[in-house]
């Protein structure tokens, strides 16, 4: 199948097959670039509530730059991958100061911006200002590599580079903001990785996947590396003010910037020793280790993440007096507000099961 058929079935596929989405009702740069952070690694249903919100709470990219840190986070909370809100923060600071508020329009540009990588930029290009550029995601790839019959891994550069040549010259005559989401759309209801439809695929007599009976198999990838497990133990603290110790992590680190617990990390689930939890202690207020007694195990929550697991156990320690002075990195906060805090999933999970 050559890419002048293979634009025509997939856009007369789309003109039946649309989906409505709340970022596609105009080509504002702002809306395209917030919806596309929002959704990578995030799926439709989950992501269009969190770019409903953010478009109420930061209506235009000024909204979203002169916002703090904190705000963002919060906002963020829930999403994942934390690292996106970090930049899409930077992003609009840096629009706002070298782009005067308005998005830049050529896609060297807009790729240079911070969180951008070649399928975002692609999309925010061809979506407000119809410049031929195609969006290349996993559905992409799954898609292509399936009527195109590739059999080699799609890790290879030489599988990616054939591709996304087909791409560029499917995308060449026809409109790209059309092409780009009757692409989208196709990969992400139609040839799904599991159990495709493909008896009323439009593509199913040309497709080699299909016709060769190998469309569970393709695209081939190598195998994944197994996910490192890290061991984290979380001390909920509290004195009899009803005050708890916050720490926001600040480390290049997975959730830089959220807040959470003071914690010890481990090798092993085994629970650090009394040694260096009375240093932890005793590095975070003046108050003496002794004075809390001995931590009372709570919980232990797992949360899978991309490349790791997390095994985090919840201590409960009281003090027997009220906080005074404490080292000027961890927060002492009223614990009827922690909800105002932005907190990795596995903290928001204690709370709410936990209080």
């Amino acid at each position: 199948m050559n890419s002048v058929q293979f634009a025509k079935i997939l856009l007369d596929w789309h003109t039946i097959n649309k989906r409505i989405l709340p970022w596609k009702e105009d080509n504002d740069p702002y809306k395209i670039w917030l919806s596309e952070i929002i959704l990578q690694q995030t799926r439709v249903s989950q992501g269009t509530p969190y770019f409903l919100r953010f478009l109420k709470e930061y209506p235009d990219i000024n909204a979203l730059a002169d916002a703090s840190s904190d705000q963002v986070m919060k906002s963020w909370q829930g999403l994942g991958y934390y690292t996106r809100a970090r930049n899409l923060h930077a992003t609009a600071q840096d629009v706002v100061q070298r782009y005067n508020s308005v998005f830049p329009d050529t896609y060297e540009e807009v790729l240079a911006l911070k969180g951008i990588g070649p399928y975002t930029a692609a999309a925010i290009v061809s979506f407000a200002y119809e410049l031929p550029y195609p969006v290349v995601d996993g559905n992409v790839i799954r898609l292509v590599s399936r009527i195109l019959g590739i059999m080699e891994a799609i890790e290879s550069k030489s599988v990616k580079k054939h591709i996304l040549y087909f791409v560029k010259q499917s995308i060449l005559d026809v409109r790209p903001s059309d092409f780009n989401q009757a692409i989208m759309d196709f990969g992400a209801t139609l040839c799904t990785p599991a159990s495709p439809d493909c008896t009323v695929c439009p593509f199913n007599q040309y497709c080699k996947a299909y016709q060769s009976d190998m469309v569970s198999s393709i695209p081939f990838r190598t195998k994944k590396k197994e996910r490192v497990t890290r061991f984290f133990h979380y001390y909920d603290i509290s004195d009899p003010n009803g005050m708890t110790l916050l720490h926001c992590r600040s480390q290049n680190d997975i959730w830089q910037n959220l807040y959470q617990f003071p914690m010890l990390e481990t090798s092993s689930k085994d629970s650090p020793g009394q040694n260096d939890i009375k240093k932890e202690l005793a590095d975070i207020s003046d108050i003496s280790p002794e004075s809390f007694g001995h931590p009372n195990k709570t919980a232990e929550i797992r949360q899978t993440l991309t490349h790791r697991k997390i095994v985090g156990t919840f201590y409960k320690l009281v003090s027997n007096t009220p906080f005074m002075e404490i080292n000027k990195s961890y927060c002492l906060v009223d614990r009827q507000k922690v909800s105002n805090f932005a907190f990795p999933k596995i903290m928001t999970t204690y709370l709410a099961d936990y209080g």
